[in-house]
């Protein structure tokens, strides 16, 4: 089946780059996505001054991507942002009734908007979204349909996120300053990698690690329900800064080529001895925080052994061998690569494997339909209008 034309610009903003491609769906939601004309642009080189005025440098980066975009008729923007761009949570509604009353995808749908308005963001913040990520009625997950069931108590897993209102800004403007008349919709990553994951993936517990240069993101899921949100400040920049032997900040090439030929077993049995030295001493804080985290996770729901990790595809191969000499717990690790997605995303002619933009595209395949979960075996729901707000320059 013939691809619609593409009006549709995605984005990805993280740390160390913003990437974005022209994506389209076929006109039947269950065909692959495709995405094409694949962008990607550094934010800077890892140095601490670029850390340190995160957001100009990405303001900046994200202006010179959009540029490459400038000839393209783009009536929607669509935005994933990584750590630290958003605020996220988890939490749960319940909401009872003394008779078995009729529970439809507008009840729902009603009472996250009126829990939202009894608790409004923080100062300085805007509300990103907010999804019902597990519905259930007198105890039992569902998915709700046209039809109404009918029930006494209703529970609903509520992810929700944030974004500071001068990020927001930044980022409208300078999209608004190349495409004027486009619609523009901001989403947290969490949220996108979390539901395309269930789209790829049999499994229905899973932590999904998110390593980018300066932040990791961790989700933990529990029986396809997100039940867990924590934020690592330490980055694969950060920790190949503390691998930089020369502690020169500002050039950081050395220290990633070498934990690269690592990674690839290109170095000598003596240089590999010491950078395996250096891959335990870089990541032991790192691992300190994520096992802190699966610690207090386990109070709170079962923690998963099996591991999605997501980063750089450049860092995945020395990243992964830092994580997996984690001895505390023994977890099966699957670094996402194109591989993950080839049934579901086609990728054009100047398209180029992006693990991101393929969870985007999985992710907005799904946001055609007003209700997400309309399989019986989903059980989340979320109306578009609720789950993501577009809004527009004109």
């Amino acid at each position: 089946m013939k691809q619609k034309k593409s009006h549709t610009l995605a984005l990805h903003i993280g740390t160390a780059f913003v990437e974005g491609c022209m994506m389209s769906v076929e006109a039947d939601t269950k065909t692959p996505s495709f995405i094409d004309k694949v962008e990607r642009v550094a934010i800077g080189f890892g140095s601490t001054r670029v850390r340190n005025a995160l957001l100009q440098h990405t303001n900046i980066a994200l202006k010179k991507l959009l540029e490459k975009y400038a000839n393209e008729k783009v009536t929607s923007v669509k935005i994933a942002l990584s750590s630290p761009w958003y605020h996220a949570s988890v939490r749960t509604i319940h909401s009872s009734s003394e008779k078995s009353v009729p529970v439809t995808q507008e009840s729902i749908l009603r009472t996250v908007q009126k829990y939202q308005d009894q608790e409004p963001p923080k100062p300085g913040r805007e509300d990103l979204e907010a999804v019902a990520v597990q519905v259930r009625v007198n105890g039992y997950p569902t998915a709700l349909h046209s039809n109404a069931i009918k029930g006494k108590l209703v529970t609903i897993h509520l992810y929700e996120s944030e974004i500071d209102s001068d990020i927001k800004k930044t980022f409208f403007e300078t999209v608004g300053g190349v495409f004027p008349h486009s619609r523009v919709a901001l989403y947290s990553f969490p949220l996108v990698c979390t539901l395309g994951l269930r789209e790829v993936s049999e499994e229905g517990n899973f932590i999904v690690v998110e390593i980018g240069a300066e932040v990791s993101d961790v989700v933990i899921v529990h029986k396809d329900t997100v039940e867990y949100l924590a934020t690592i400040p330490i980055g694969y920049y950060t920790m190949a800064r503390l691998f930089d032997v020369t502690k020169n900040e500002d050039s950081l090439a050395d220290s990633l080529s070498k934990l690269a030929l690592y990674a690839r077993d290109e170095l000598s049995v003596e240089e590999k001895t010491k950078v395996k030295e250096g891959i335990d001493t870089i990541f032991a804080d790192w691992r300190k925080e994520f096992s802190a985290i699966l610690k207090k996770a386990s109070s709170h729901t079962p923690v998963p052994r099996k591991i999605f990790l997501l980063t750089d595809k450049n860092q995945a191969g020395w990243i992964n061998k830092g994580i997996q000499y984690e001895a505390e717990h023994s977890h099966t690790i699957e670094t996402l690569t194109q591989s993950n997605f080839q049934d579901l995303v086609k990728i054009g002619e100047t398209g180029t494997h992006s693990a991101n933009l393929s969870l985007l595209a999985i992710f907005f395949n799904m946001a055609v339909d007003d209700i997400f979960g309309s399989s019986d075996a989903k059980t989340y729901e979320a109306k578009k209008g609720i789950f993501a707000k577009e809004e527009s320059f004109d």
